[in-house]
């Protein structure tokens, strides 16, 4: 894990939710949905599921079988919709009774908020991460701050103006990839409760949707780059990424940037 993200919370708590096996490539089989737990754990998220199959769907040596190992895991939770990526098994429990079978996972990428409806392929277009504290350091400020103050010293006024006065910085990378800076903003809150953010944005794109893995090296080569410069570990604040989806047909952005674990 090298970010954690308030979007996510929900995987703090953990949620229970109903999850489709899905090979990567079409659309998710309603027939085989498993109900389940997530959690984050460490540094992966656990699914925890209900094996409603009837056998032999897994193996009993507990290790799934090849053939029915999913790609990534499809989920509807009470808040969300998420994508779980590069899954890893964590073994099952078959029982031959009363009593529940399982089957677990863990994954170590969880994209939020997915339309699962436009879902082409399990790969991705770009991964982000978002860094405070940092902007000044990269010369790509994206906010101006002015302060009035009366004769006495005392502050009378702050203004805050933010926008993306500076250009992305891009380098290409092998194969078909590239590393870009770009300095970004948000508000949120009621007018008496603003709260601004503005985070410098390492993010990695691709020509063509890669496998995640392909992506998340260069973001995490580039945060060692950062700690090392930073003499100390410096943890992302919020990350992101857009997956590889099909073109919509209603007015929702084409490429949405979705929040990621």
């Amino acid at each position: 894990m090298f970010t954690s993200m308030s979007k996510l919370d929900f995987l703090d708590a953990g949620s229970l939710g109903i999850f489709y096996p899905w090979p990567g490539t079409e659309a998710p089989d309603d027939e085989h949905k498993e109900r389940g737990w997530i959690a984050r754990s460490g540094d992966w998220v656990h699914i925890d599921a209900l094996e409603e199959r009837d056998p032999p769907g897994v193996m009993l040596n507990g290790r799934f079988d090849d053939d029915t190992f999913p790609a990534a895991l499809v989920g509807r939770l009470p808040t969300t919709t998420v994508v779980a990526l590069e899954l890893l098994p964590r073994g099952h429990t078959m029982v031959f009774g009363p009593n529940a079978s399982t089957r677990r996972y863990r994954a170590r990428t969880v994209v939020a908020r997915v339309p699962l409806h436009r879902l082409r392929s399990s790969r991705l277009k770009s991964l982000s991460s978002e860094y405070l504290g940092l902007s000044h350091w990269f010369g790509m400020q994206a906010g101006n701050e002015t302060w009035t103050q009366a004769e006495d010293g005392t502050i009378q006024a702050f203004e805050l103006k933010v926008g993306t006065p500076v250009p992305d910085s891009i380098a290409s990378l092998p194969g078909g990839r590239s590393l870009v800076l770009s300095s970004k903003w948000s508000v949120a809150g009621p007018d008496d409760d603003r709260r601004v953010s503005i985070p410098m944005a390492v993010r990695i794109e691709s020509t063509r949707p890669a496998q995640v893995f392909k992506l998340l090296e260069p973001l995490i080569h580039t945060q060692n780059l950062i700690s090392l410069l930073c003499s100390g570990f410096v943890a992302a604040t919020s990350a992101s990424a857009r997956l590889d989806l099909n073109a919509s047909e209603e007015r929702e952005p084409r490429d949405p940037t979705l929040p990621c674990w």
